[in-house]
């Protein structure tokens, strides 16, 4: 069935909604770009269409001038914390960098050596990686990592996986 209604909002608005719709109550987080030249209530709305999904859902704004900022007060929960160079890990941690607002400090790095999905190697070691996220949880902070997936079959290439699985066997449930 098709909706009528698609296209009728600001397409951060429309992705927000089409996320809820299609995933309900599974949507648990929704980093969207920062909302720029529209209404000042469009921020509103997405909060309306993500927590009518799902009410413990969280909400981040990528802000590329200030990925630690708080965009909107009262809807965001943590901060974006989007990169898309080689990070400095020693550097990238709450301390170094606080979230803004009285939000959760939010880390999200990109781990294979060419960003959108075309890498072909990864960039940090495991123990990089192993310290970088032990040091931003011990200073109060999430971490999320992003590896290169194949566009064709949409998995995260080998290379990935397997650090993906390496880190995960050494930092679970610490």
């Amino acid at each position: 069935m098709k909706d009528e209604r698609v296209g009728l909002y600001p397409p951060v608005i429309e992705r927000s909604r089409w996320s809820s719709v299609r995933l309900g109550a599974a949507l648990l987080s929704l980093l969207l770009p920062a909302i720029r030249g529209h209404a000042d209530d469009d921020s509103w709305k997405i909060n309306s269409i993500v927590w009518t999904a799902n009410r413990k859902a969280v909400i981040a704004f990528s802000y590329g001038k200030n990925e630690f900022a708080c965009v909107k007060a009262g809807i965001d929960d943590y901060t974006a914390g989007d990169t898309w160079t080689k990070q400095n890990l020693k550097r990238l941690t709450p301390k170094v960098l606080p979230p803004q607002g009285g939000i959760l400090w939010h880390g999200k790095i990109y781990c294979g050596n060419v960003y959108h999905g075309q890498g072909d190697a990864n960039q940090f070691t495991n123990q990089e990686l192993i310290e970088w996220i032990r040091t931003c949880n011990r200073q109060g902070g999430v971490c999320t990592l992003d590896w290169p997936f194949d566009s064709k079959t949409g998995l995260i290439k080998e290379f990935g996986m397997k650090q993906m699985i390496e880190i995960r066997d050494v930092v679970k449930g610490e």
